[in-house]
């Protein structure tokens, strides 16, 4: 991971995320069209890392494992439309992704318009491997 990359993304994200209230999709859609392609290897490693820690959260602590989701989820969104700008394939893009950052991308990726056979091809392994 990049951390000098990861730093100044989250600063970007910082700047347009200025309340605790996740982004809109207008606001991710305008935030991805201004992100480099190096930001999805660095995303990916944030939430890479907020899993480990919610998996090191004590059991009484459920409001900070929540806040854990929200920004798992709004993350795996921001992700999955870098993937689509830059027409990626998804297999390859989330190659290093572990399961539980999948299953983020994959509720991220029921959003999208189920007409999309690129996005329908992926979601559909990545079923089969959670089989």
């Amino acid at each position: 991971m990049n951390s000098g990359g990861l730093f100044r993304f989250q600063e970007a994200l910082r700047l347009v995320k200025t309340t605790g209230a996740p982004l809109t999709e207008r606001q991710l859609k305008a935030f991805a069209a201004s992100r480099p392609v190096s930001d999805i290897t660095d995303v990916l490693a944030w939430m890479e890392r907020l899993s480990a820690e919610k998996v090191d959260l004590p059991d009484w602590d459920g409001d900070t494992s929540d806040d854990i989701s929200k920004a798992q989820l709004e993350l795996a969104r921001l992700l999955v439309l870098l993937v689509r700008k830059f027409e990626l394939d998804p297999e390859s893009a989330f190659l290093g992704a572990g399961e539980e950052t999948r299953r983020w991308l994959h509720i991220a990726c029921e959003k999208l318009e189920r007409a999309e056979p690129f996005w329908e091809k992926w979601l559909r392994r990545l079923i089969r491997r959670r089989s």
